[in-house]
């Protein structure tokens, strides 16, 4: 568990100075600082898929990514080809949830995921994919 608390406060960290990056116009820094923290929360999803901090973190780390990428004029693509970081960082956390042999919970967190993100499964083939393996039937949800 100490492996988790540091994580965690390093994703905290890193997000505290990011922010600080962000209010002094230095989007850039900030950006990858951000890219930091969604690895580790990312590492955190993966390795502790019971622990629901990392994926406000994901979320937090979104919302600064969205303000920093709007603050610099970069258009943002619409989610027809990418999905948010926290949708990315879900998914991630369903396959590491079915590796780990949590089929039930694995299927919660997709029920979950596809009622946050329902037009996901018509956009990325993963998607399908693994609510085909969880055996979700998804066509009434297009």
């Amino acid at each position: 568990m100490d492996e988790l608390k540091q994580k965690k406060s390093a994703v905290a960290d890193l997000i505290r100075k990011a922010e600080s990056f962000i209010f002094s116009n230095n989007e850039d820094r900030a950006l990858g600082l951000l890219a930091q923290a969604f690895e580790i929360s990312q590492e955190i999803m993966l390795n502790f898929p019971e622990e629901e901090q990392a994926e406000f973190a994901i979320i937090r780390i979104n919302a600064l990514n969205d303000l920093c990428q709007k603050r610099k004029g970069i258009l943002q693509q619409p989610m027809s080809e990418d999905l948010p970081l926290v949708a990315i960082a879900l998914l991630n956390k369903i396959r590491a949830l079915l590796l780990a042999n949590a089929r039930d919970k694995a299927i919660s967190e997709m029920n979950s995921f596809l009622q946050r993100f329902p037009d996901a499964i018509n956009k990325k083939a993963d998607v399908a994919s693994l609510c085909n393996q969880l055996g979700i039937h998804f066509q009434n949800r297009m």
